[in-house]
């Protein structure tokens, strides 16, 4: 017979602990000073493509994550299945939603948005983003193969879209700020698509 299930409270008092000691320990992987000053109480994950799944997959897993966003990743293992109690925050390339997107969805009980930014591809969420149209005319790559790759999107206008949405995402998760950018279309922001309603 297996063990009883801890509680959900214990469980996560359990993983805040052992991240706190996979922090504090890290030795010289981290910068020095920097595990003395982290605030474990307050951790948010996010990724693109598999970084982005395995964000929502851990919060899925019990680890003390606070909020998740997921850059353009396919969803995999528990939560699409079982759901999930925390924030999340879709983010996708321009075109249809991911199946495992959709699928997830109605098992998403907590905070949830589901962003489309119009113009982008999936690496507009990576550094290509930024070093490919700085180095493409060295490259010999032509303007309609940057737009196959990363997205028609101006790169600046591309890279400032997404850091404001994480920074309204992450504000008003971790800190409690308003995030009205997350709450629908607006003028200031019409690249953000909201296909699905919270």
């Amino acid at each position: 017979m297996p063990p009883p299930e801890a509680p959900a409270g214990s469980a996560r008092q359990g993983g805040r602990a052992a991240l706190e000691r996979a922090v504090r320990h890290a030795g010289p992987s981290l910068p020095a000073g920097l595990p003395d000053i982290l605030d474990l109480s307050r951790t948010a994950m996010f990724g693109h493509s598999l970084g982005g799944a395995t964000a929502a997959e851990s919060m899925c897993a019990g680890l003390p994550i606070a909020a998740g966003a997921d850059l353009d990743g396919s969803l995999f293992g528990e939560e699409v299945m079982r759901g999930l109690d925390k924030p999340l925050l879709l983010l996708g390339a321009d075109g249809e939603d991911d199946a495992t997107w959709q699928a997830a969805w109605p098992h998403l009980r907590g905070w949830r948005r589901s962003l489309r930014l119009t113009g982008s591809r999936h690496f507009s969420f990576t550094d290509y983003e930024t070093l490919l149209p700085q180095a493409a005319a060295g490259l010999g790559v032509t303007r309609a193969q940057l737009d196959d790759f990363i997205g028609p999107l101006e790169s600046r206008r591309s890279l400032t879209v997404q850091r404001d949405i994480l920074r309204a995402f992450f504000g008003l998760h971790l800190h409690g700020h308003a995030a009205p950018l997350l709450n629908g279309p607006t003028t200031h922001y019409p690249e953000i698509v909201f296909p699905q309603t919270p």
